[in-house]
């Protein structure tokens, strides 16, 4: 683990020590969840060091990065059902923050017809089902479509094996058409 030692306002960065004798510079930038105080500690991810200057490049936010990336990876694997907040609407897309490792869901797997604006959801808590793990490039893909026709289809299911000719049944009218309605019952129409 790295220490800090001191914290230098006029270059904003935080001075670590990284063991060895050797003291590396890390930018205010990485520290999103607050400053560090001196004496703290943590882990940080080593690139080498800088060509020109000879100094250490350590990286926190990349150690923070590969920790959550191990922890998701530990836990989870292709179908199954991830949890989490929508951070930001990229092309193709949104990510979603799943326990600090961002997933991607493609606009065509946001909802069951086409989303006219995804970033309608960017901080909105969605469930999605993982559907394919890049392990070589530390990319995780999700949908949540995938996700709510399979509910659908349960849905369906039950209603198609209590339903009775006969029956009362309350429903939601979705369509109106010169020949009668559409109405959902709660997992088809």
């Amino acid at each position: 683990p790295a220490t800090v030692l001191n914290i230098d306002y006029t270059r904003n960065r935080v001075m670590v020590d990284i063991g060895g004798k050797a003291e590396a510079p890390i930018p205010f930038d990485e520290f999103e969840d607050g400053m560090p105080e001196v004496g703290e500690q943590f882990e940080v991810y080593y690139r080498g060091d800088d060509r020109a200057t000879n100094v250490p490049a350590v990286s926190k936010k990349e150690a923070d990065r590969e920790r959550a990336w191990a922890k998701v990876i530990g836990v989870y694997e292709v179908d199954n059902i991830i949890e989490g907040p929508v951070k930001k609407k990229i092309k193709g897309g949104l990510l979603i923050d799943v326990d600090g490792v961002m997933v991607f869901m493609p606009a065509s797997q946001i909802d069951l017809r086409r989303t006219p604006e995804p970033g309608d959801f960017i901080g909105a808590n969605v469930r999605a089902k993982i559907v394919k793990i890049d392990l070589e490039r530390k990319n995780i893909v999700v949908s949540r479509r995938q996700l709510l026709e399979e509910e659908r289809a349960e849905k369906r299911s039950s209603l198609l094996s209590e339903i009775e000719e006969g029956q009362t049944r309350i429903g939601e009218v979705k369509n109106i058409a010169h020949f009668g309605a559409f109405v959902d019952l709660g997992g088809m129409d």
